[in-house]
């Protein structure tokens, strides 16, 4: 299995609206084929922050099904972010393959 994470910082302005935005965009993806759950993690920050922080962790099933999703899908799914967003968020993308999982 693999792990996308996708790291955003959003400006406080358009941060509740970033929200609603997502919430669609994740269901989106979850459409496509290998794209299995989602979690959407909110920075608890213990300090004073001008823009907000979140992740979203996609699990897929397997690499194959992450490169197909590269290579058909991900330009159309980057396009779809409104236009009043740019230069508000800033995005980082990474790609784990699980390697363990540990419970207790």
């Amino acid at each position: 299995m693999i792990k996308y994470e996708i790291s955003v910082e959003i400006h406080p302005d358009i941060f509740d609206k970033y929200m609603v935005w997502l919430n669609t965009h994740v269901g989106k993806l979850l459409d496509i084929e290998g794209f299995l759950k989602a979690e959407v993690l909110t920075c608890i920050e213990t300090e004073a922050v001008t823009w907000k922080k979140i992740k979203v962790d996609y699990y897929v099933k397997n690499y194959l099904a992450y490169q197909s999703y590269l290579e058909n899908q991900a330009a159309a799914m980057r396009s779809e972010v409104p236009d009043d967003f740019k230069g508000l968020y800033s995005v980082e993308r990474k790609i784990y393959e699980i390697s363990e999982v540990i419970n207790h």
